[in-house]
């Protein structure tokens, strides 16, 4: 494989899942980087290549590389994602916080506290981001231009039955392991254990499946990947089943529609079977690219896996 294109889909797979790579437009440098230490890479509309290293984030755009610190209003270096809107501001989504970028300056966007009269429903406007902060939240965080607005999920159906066998889990099991946007506009949240929620604008629903979140030695592996196809069927986590939604259920549970899906047969290929996946990307040929924990990257379409 060149080692340009080689490179080229390394990047797609690190930047994978909501707020990530926008498309590339052209290749990314392909000159050793000063900080090694790459968490988080992204492609702008600028077409500038960021990534988070251990002492700063940077940006490339041909010849040019910018080096941000903590005296550009950065509080950390860590990244879990990268979102722009429509007027070009760039957001980087993190532990510490949601930080903006005007081009100029960083800057650490408001939490919305109880005084600003805007509750914690679930809600969301035609310009609104949402981000994640981490791991640790139990629901997503909604911008709306001028505070970040924290939508906790409501209960899982699937908590009573993880407190009972897990009572002291180390982590939270609703943090949010991924995010996605689908064709129509959904937004699909993968937690830790507590299975996947989707918000389409209206209503929000839940779904639940032991196999994707728990492997068979009894490791929580969590929902960490979700991509839709062309065809419109969604793969998440493995390779064994695709899924076929049907119209979610009338009844709502708890503020919750149950999901309604058929379990499809999926990619056959023995390389695969029993591997969990950590990241995938259909491309524009309508090819999914698949990231394994341990198995290297894959690429399946109508001629199978390879």
């Amino acid at each position: 494989m060149d080692r340009r294109f080689a490179l080229l889909v390394f990047i797609v797979m690190l930047c994978m899942g909501f707020g990530a790579c926008q498309g590339q437009v052209s290749s990314p440098p392909t000159s050793p980087l000063p900080d090694p230490k790459a968490h988080l890479l992204y492609q702008d509309s600028q077409d500038r290549f960021w990534y988070a290293g251990s002492e700063g984030l940077y940006y490339a755009k041909a010849e040019v590389l910018r080096q941000f610190t903590f005296d550009d209003g950065l509080l950390s270096y860590s990244f879990t994602g990268v979102q722009e809107d429509k007027k070009g501001v760039l957001y980087f989504d993190g532990p510490d916080g949601v930080f903006s970028f005007d081009g100029k300056r960083f800057e650490k966007l408001p939490v919305a506290d109880d005084s600003t009269g805007v509750t914690t429903n679930w809600q969301s406007g035609p310009d609104d981001l949402l981000f994640r902060m981490g791991w640790e939240h139990s629901g997503p965080f909604r911008y709306d231009g001028s505070y970040l607005h924290h939508m906790p999920f409501p209960e899982s159906p699937a908590e009573a039955a993880f407190r009972a066998a897990v009572p002291s889990a180390p982590y939270n099991p609703y943090g949010i392991y991924t995010m996605y946007q689908d064709s129509r506009g959904a937004l699909w949240f993968g937690t830790a254990s507590m299975g996947i929620y989707r918000w389409d604008g209206q209503h929000l629903s839940w779904m639940y499946e032991q196999d994707l979140t728990e492997t068979p030695a009894g490791g929580a592996f969590g929902i960490r990947s979700i991509v839709e196809d062309k065809e419109g069927y969604f793969w998440i986590c493995k390779g064994e089943g695709k899924f076929h939604f049907l119209p979610d259920s009338n009844s709502v549970e708890g503020g919750l529609r149950r999901m309604v899906y058929k379990r499809l047969p999926g990619i056959t290929a023995s390389e695969l079977n029993g591997v969990y996946f950590m990241s995938m990307l259909a491309d524009l040929t309508g090819a999914i690219w698949i990231l394994s924990h341990d198995k290297g990257i894959w690429r399946y379409d109508e001629k199978g896996i390879r």
